[in-house]
């Protein structure tokens, strides 16, 4: 006699992730629906609203009887956005329609060690022993290795030069073309400015 397997269920991921969220009023017990409704009304009315309003209505279709596909096609969103969203509803109540705020990491190129890059820069590469007469990344990572001791990666050194509001550029052999006179004079100003604005952290450097 023939046997044959037992085949598995077929969406049974779907049975496991709607098990995970509360059916209905059970998510979010205590806050009536009105409340949520009203909530994503007032804040539909607001300028740059966020993702917190699509959070709120899909909470709403859920509380309402929808599935998470459902609820995912209506808002044109991916299933797993709308079921982490209802993960986060579940777990933190209604603090779970905004993000966890990130905590407030302190740059690593920071204090002085800021102020000494930004010296640095006030002179030209050849200054330090270098060939080159324009900065690369790679030599403020050497400098930064060898006098502060710090190994840190070139994203780290392009944030820190934001920072300072400059930023790495490929030199252009030739003024751009589209630029019109009054154009490149306002960008001779500007970047002259900038440079004597570094004279003053070598005199505080100097001071400390």
């Amino acid at each position: 006699m023939a046997t044959t397997k037992s085949k598995k269920p077929r969406n049974s991921s779907r049975a496991k992730y709607g098990t995970c969220i509360p059916k209905g009023d059970a998510l979010l017990p205590g806050v009536d629906i009105k409340i949520l409704q009203k909530m994503h009304a007032d804040m539909s009315g607001r300028k740059n609203v966020g993702k917190e309003v699509l959070i709120l209505k899909a909470t709403i279709k859920w509380r309402e009887g929808l599935g998470v596909s459902e609820i995912a096609r209506q808002l044109e969103l991916p299933r797993s956005t709308v079921r982490d969203w209802l993960i986060r509803l579940r777990d933190r109540g209604l603090d779970g329609i905004h993000d966890k705020s990130a905590p407030n990491h302190k740059p690593i190129l920071a204090g002085v060690a800021f102020i000494i890059i930004g010296v640095w820069l006030s002179h030209s590469p050849q200054a330090y022993g270098f060939e080159s007469a324009l900065w690369q990344t790679s030599m403020l990572r050497k400098m930064i290795l060898d006098r502060l001791g710090m190994d840190v990666k070139p994203r780290t050194i392009r944030n820190t030069l934001y920072r300072m509001g400059l930023s790495m550029r490929m030199p252009r052999e030739i003024p751009n073309k589209s630029a019109g006179i009054e154009e490149r004079q306002a960008f001779i100003t500007k970047t002259k400015a900038r440079i004597d604005s570094f004279e003053g952290w070598t005199y505080l450097l100097l001071r400390g």
